[in-house]
């Protein structure tokens, strides 16, 4: 595409007469734009009647609808939120001899300084303008995490009425981007854009259209590798790898060396690495480990959840693990999903290789070498960039098929944020696709109970959890740790708010240099760190919910449960599985 082709693609979008915003169309009949330019006029998608929609190009006006919304209608204070995309129908036939040029989007994110071209329909220019000047600046998480991924692109004005217009860039010939908000009308510091690749998880359909060679060249490059992977032992899988291990380790070091007297590393890396991976399959396995109940029983529970075919209403799905664990929930669920002798594409998720490695291995017995081509993925599920990667690889893999995302075991429970997490996982989504959580959850009345709070302290402080929470740090320094010494180790329990009225019971497992003496340890060897006397270093949290909080969390990050099921675990505790999709999407 060139920028008289841009020209081509874009339209004006008037409501009620009234100049809106701008669209571009992505096949003959479909435009797509924000969804505030259609929709901050009627409300919402269901007021859609109340309201005639027109898209102008030239002198051609022609009716439009409103197929889908996403979100359907605003938050409470007006914005729209992630990822603010319409999709317009024509319903009637177009003019004799008008042929509308389509957008061949490009799902690749712009290189830092790329230039960008922009046509569209700003307030002072109704009729059309455009700027060649823009230069991608890099990717933003927009007001708040929650609002998922834009680009960030400046060098020209952005004014009222450009938003839902195309962005091309310039060194691919592809529109990347669609324009949402300026980040001020009044100079130069350019906009904010809702990338490519977010318009298509929606309208997978879309790849196929116009231009996406770059598509299918990467659909021939996964069958040869599925062509290969046959003709090979099936220990062997596909793995993508997204994090940068080094980055990682300078992350604890900084928190090992930091004076503050109380620093937190994160959950995380007491997963992570082959001693972590060795010493929490020992304490998963460990008859007084109050989890393996869960472990146990809750496949079966999951289950009985996950009846795909009559619940996504598709014959082919895609299940995404975001957290293998030790695989035997997932083998449950894909055993299920295999009775029906329909394909499965299966992407386990971790932070940790050796845990995808093992994890998969346990899936692969339980299945008896069934799987069909399972896709691992070494990516950070807590970040909405690593996030989005991940459906994006699950998304090319499958060719747009519904989705089944999980987080089994403890994994929401053993994450930083669960709200971030949660809202990471649900910009991800599609409306068709599904989310099954596990979660512990106390009684209301647990939450206070002293009994409660010593049996979870006692938990954390047994000799087999101190030797997983301690792996990661045992495995990257040289710091001498006696783990029988009581004075090195503290859990403490209390409650904490992770959102305002909503509460949950926090166990923090603390490290402790109780001498007087500065310790010293080394990463990797090499830089020497310091461990001040007194210093305590958080290394796990590990969360308790109630019913109601749970419920908060899914509500506050736009999630809809379906359905749940729960199975007491001990007294006053018990494991919940919650079925859930993007609110306000229709199955």
């Amino acid at each position: 595409m060139d920028e008289q082709d841009l020209r081509d693609c874009t339209v004006r979008i008037d409501i009620d007469g009234r100049q809106s915003g701008t669209g571009f169309f992505v096949s003959d009949k479909t435009i797509v734009t924000c969804a505030h330019v259609v929709l901050a006029h009627s409300g919402e998608v269901e007021d859609r009647a109340t309201s005639s929609v027109t898209v102008v190009q030239g002198e051609r006006r022609i009716a439009a609808k409103v197929d889908v919304a996403y979100p359907a209608q605003p938050a409470n204070n007006g914005h729209y939120g992630y990822p603010d995309i319409a999709f317009l129908q024509i319903e009637a036939q177009l003019p004799d001899g008008f042929s509308p040029r389509t957008a061949a989007l490009d799902s690749a994110t712009p290189a830092r300084g790329d230039i960008l071209s922009v046509f569209g329909h700003p307030d002072f220019f109704p009729n059309g303008d455009s700027s060649s000047l823009l230069a991608f600046e890099g990717i933003t998480n927009g007001s708040s995490s929650r609002d998922g991924l834009l680009f960030k692109v400046n060098g020209a004005q952005v004014r009222p009425g450009i938003s839902g217009a195309p962005v091309l860039n310039q060194r691919t010939g592809r529109v990347c981007a669609m324009m949402k908000q300026t980040r001020d009308k009044a100079s130069d510091l350019g906009g904010l854009a809702v990338p490519a690749q977010s318009i298509l998880w929606h309208r997978p359909d879309l790849q196929r259209g116009d231009g996406h060679a770059i598509n299918r060249g990467f659909d021939e490059r996964a069958q040869r590798i599925h062509e290969l992977r046959v003709e090979i032992e099936d220990r062997w899988a596909l793995t993508f790898l997204g994090e940068d291990e080094l980055s990682l380790l300078t992350h604890i070091a900084k928190q090992i060396d930091s004076r503050e007297p109380r620093t937190v590393i994160s959950t995380k890396f007491a997963y992570w690495g082959p001693m972590p991976t060795y010493n929490w399959v020992q304490t998963c396995n460990d008859p007084a480990y109050s989890m393996l109940p869960t472990i146990r029983a809750g496949g079966e529970c999951a289950k009985r959840l996950t009846n795909l075919r009559s619940t996504l209403k598709r014959t082919r799905a895609t299940f995404v693990s975001l957290g293998i664990g030790d695989g035997r929930k997932d083998a449950t669920i894909l055993q299920r999903l295999y009775a029906t002798g329909e394909p499965i594409v299966y992407c386990p998720v971790e932070l940790s290789l050796e845990m995808l490695w093992q994890g998969r291995q346990a899936v692969r017995d339980a299945l008896e070498n069934r799987l069909d081509m399972p896709v691992a993925i070494q990516r950070d599920i807590e970040s909405d960039s690593g996030m989005a990667e991940i459906a994006l690889i699950a998304h090319r893999v499958d060719n747009g098929e519904p989705k089944l995302y999980s987080l089994l075991g403890n994994t929401l429970s053993n994450t930083d944020d669960p709200f971030e997490t949660l809202c990471h996982i649900k910009n991800a989504m599609r409306p068709e696709d599904l989310l099954l959580v596990e979660a512990w959850c106390l009684d209301d009345a647990a939450m206070r109970d002293t009994e409660v709070r010593a049996s979870i302290r006692d938990e954390y402080l047994s000799h087999a959890f101190r030797l997983f929470a301690l792996s990661g740090l045992s495995q990257n320094t040289d710091l001498q740790i006696n783990f029988d010494d009581d004075r090195a180790f503290e859990v403490e329990v209390d409650e904490v708010e992770v959102l305002p009225d909503c509460r949950v019971l926090a166990a923090d497992w603390y490290y402790i240099n109780y001498t007087e003496t500065r310790k010293v340890a080394k990463v990797l060897g090499v830089n020497r760190y310091h461990l001040n006397p007194g210093k305590q270093l958080r290394i796990v949290r590990s969360m308790r919910f109630t019913a109601s909080s749970l419920d908060r969390l899914f509500l506050a990050a736009g999630l809809e449960k379906i359905e749940s099921q729960s199975f007491a675990l001990m007294p006053k505790t018990r494991s919940q599985f919650s079925v859930l999709r993007v609110a306000g999407a229709t199955q």
